[in-house]
């Protein structure tokens, strides 16, 4: 009711939220959680490869011999984390143990 509104003198103003988030020790879990999950930041040993298609944009690879950028010496991580890759995003657990499973196209 607007006469309420003027009792209160609020009418005519705008409406305000104030959202405040904490994000304290962002960049470490940011680090340890998606670092690791994205294919961006890891260093390829292309020798390594199990199995690729003739681009190498589809391959399947042991986990542990590939590389985070930088070493991985930050938060004491060195490998990406094993998964189901589609277009360089983790998407799931692998289906072989320890492997990485990247593929750039997927048909549905």
């Amino acid at each position: 009711d607007e006469s309420d509104a003027d009792e209160q003198g609020t009418r005519g103003q705008d409406n305000k939220m104030l959202q405040v988030y904490k994000i304290a020790g962002i960049g470490k879990n940011f680090w340890n959680e998606a670092f690791p999950r994205m294919q961006i930041f890891w260093e390829l040993n292309e020798e390594s490869l199990l199995k690729t298609n003739i681009t190498r944009s589809n391959f399947l690879a042991p986990y542990r011999k590939q590389t985070l950028a930088g070493g991985g010496r930050k938060g004491g991580l060195v490998h990406p984390c094993p998964g189901v890759y589609i277009k360089g995003i983790w998407v799931r657990p692998p289906f072989i143990h320890d492997t990485l499973m990247c593929f750039a196209t997927v048909d549905v």
